[in-house]
């Protein structure tokens, strides 16, 4: 590509982009402007095709946030070509964004009983797979399993220990076990021996810390509020 003569467009704009993103403001996916874009295309003699877009769009809701978007994509990507429609398919784009996007559980990140810590580790873990860093999301997800094992009462200091003795002590059931020892193996593959996990696994695994924080600890948090509400209805019912 170093011998590569870019071409490059420049507009000011004020259109739409084709699919909504999520807006950190706002908390949910949105309909965002182009501001301005900048597009380059570098073809090589002998090398792939790039192309990049550079934007600044703004969220059309009532935030108005502003964001720096990088799209980034490659000849090797085409995945087929329909001589007939004449169509070539492209592989999806990559997209970039400034301030990063990153979508946190906010009924977890509210949450009175989760401990600080492990909010933190949490947000910081979602913030490393939105960068891309993959090893060190890995390792996140290894650390929340040792808080949690920790907040919930393990005492020894190996963590497959840990998740063994909470499944003794009966706080977790052999589900609970078994996801918490596949999810320590993510960080143990990333410290020990440099794996790196897809993208969609990481998110996926994400969900099922969300999913086991609600479990053992939103729940009761929501059990109380009910218990709060009912207790109050029937003081006023019985006034």
């Amino acid at each position: 590509m170093s011998n590569s003569n870019p071409k490059i467009v420049k507009s000011t704009e004020n259109s739409k982009l084709k699919k909504k993103i999520f807006c950190n403001r706002c908390g949910i996916d949105t309909v965002h402007l182009v501001l301005s874009r900048v597009s380059f295309t570098y073809i090589g003699k002998d090398e792939p095709t790039f192309w990049s877009d550079y934007c600044v769009i703004q969220c059309n809701n009532d935030c108005h946030a502003i964001t720096f978007m990088e799209t980034h994509n490659h000849s090797d990507n085409l995945s087929g070509y329909d001589p007939d429609e004449g169509d070539v398919t492209i592989g999806e784009d990559e997209y970039i964004y400034y301030p990063e996007r990153i979508i946190l559980n906010k009924e977890i990140m509210e949450s009175r009983t989760i401990p600080k810590v492990m909010k933190e580790i949490y947000y910081e873990t979602i913030s490393l797979v939105s960068k891309k860093m993959f090893r060190f999301a890995a390792l996140g997800l290894r650390v929340i399993i040792e808080e949690f094992s920790k907040d919930k009462g393990a005492k020894t200091r190996d963590l497959s220990k840990k998740i063994k003795e909470l499944r003794k002590l009966e706080i977790i059931n052999d589900s609970d076990k078994n996801i918490l020892f596949e999810l320590k193996k993510f960080g143990d593959g990333a410290a020990h021996r440099n794996e790196v996990q897809q993208e969609s696994i990481l998110n996926l695994s994400l969900k099922i810390i969300e999913g086991l924080l609600f479990k053992f600890y939103v729940v009761d948090e929501k059990r109380t509020l009910f218990e709060e509400q009912k207790n109050a209805l029937l003081k006023t019912t019985k006034k």
